[in-house]
């Protein structure tokens, strides 16, 4: 069995659709989810107790694009190495833990809307690392580009700008330099397998997958506005 905190998440749905061993834990009230109050970690204990779990996948995580910096840090630092800490005192045995980062943390510059967003995987990547010589698991960072290809659209930064040049909208972009890489859904699929598979190979280290680019960002603005 596997463990997803944060089921919600549009790539854990995907994963979760194509496997019926997956227990779904999630702050929402959906099908097939265990609604949980994150203020109160004790159905963890009961589901480590009472499953055998091979992985447990931390989807939590959200970029509110500058707007709330008390948000951006409680959802992508707080609250994930809470929940962490929890398990590892909770669980008799050896934890794998896949957690999620961003290619934003590859980035020099950044645009304000990002950076909050950005500090906080940083941090909390940091924090697993030093917490990985000290506490019984093992984790493997895998560092997220743009994620595409998913049957319902969602708000992404890909629809964002096609949907401002089919308005012919300005794009204001603050580091056209800056690069942008792209992954299929189910690609990523096949990495998750792939680092599954190969857990000793990959153990207690941070990944970078290959993608599509990466595109310096004007030259990606070009290749979409000849597709639409």
């Amino acid at each position: 069995m596997e463990i997803h905190i944060g089921a919600n998440s549009k790539i854990s749905q995907f994963i979760a659709s194509k496997s019926n061993k997956i227990i779904k834990i999630s702050s929402k009230k959906k099908k097939n989810f265990i609604k949980v109050n994150y203020k109160k970690l004790l159905i963890f204990q009961k589901i480590l107790n009472e499953n055998k779990i091979k992985f447990i996948y931390f989807f939590i995580g959200e970029n509110f694009k500058g707007k709330s910096e008390k948000k951006s840090l409680y959802v992508n630092y707080v609250l994930p190495l809470k929940i962490l800490n929890y398990l590892l005192n909770s669980s008799k045995s050896k934890i794998k833990v896949i957690f999620f980062g961003t290619f934003l943390e590859n980035e020099i510059k950044t645009s304000d809307n990002n950076l909050d967003y950005k500090k906080n995987k940083i941090a909390l990547r940091q924090k697993i690392i030093n917490l990985n010589k000290k506490k019984n698991f093992e984790f493997i960072w895998l560092k997220l580009p743009i994620i595409y290809g998913y049957k319902k659209m969602k708000p992404s930064f890909v629809n964002f700008i096609i949907k401002n040049l089919k308005s012919n909208k300005i794009i204001k972009i603050d580091y056209k330099f800056n690069t942008v890489s792209l992954l299929h859904i189910n690609d990523l699929n096949r990495v998750l397998k792939k680092i599954k598979l190969n857990w000793k190979s990959y153990r207690n280290k941070i990944v970078s997958p290959n993608t599509e680019g990466p595109f310096y960002i004007f030259e990606f603005l070009e290749e979409i506005k000849k597709k639409y």
